[in-house]
């Protein structure tokens, strides 16, 4: 089962992990990309707190 974190557009965790990893550093962007937090925006602290996490331990090859 995946973990979705946005139900407005059906986005799950990877997709944004991945988003993350290709450089996405902000909401914003990772608005652009994927859409996330551009209906209702309760997905937003769970996109933040992924930021956090993610961008400060970046995967490396």
């Amino acid at each position: 089962m995946a973990d979705i974190i946005c139900y407005c557009f059906n986005v799950e965790k990877q997709r944004i992990t991945a988003a993350i990893e290709n450089g996405c550093r902000t909401v914003p962007e990772i608005r652009e990309l994927l859409g996330v937090t551009g209906n209702c925006a309760t997905c937003q602290p769970d996109i933040e707190a992924l930021l956090n996490f993610y961008g400060r331990f970046p995967k490396t090859s």
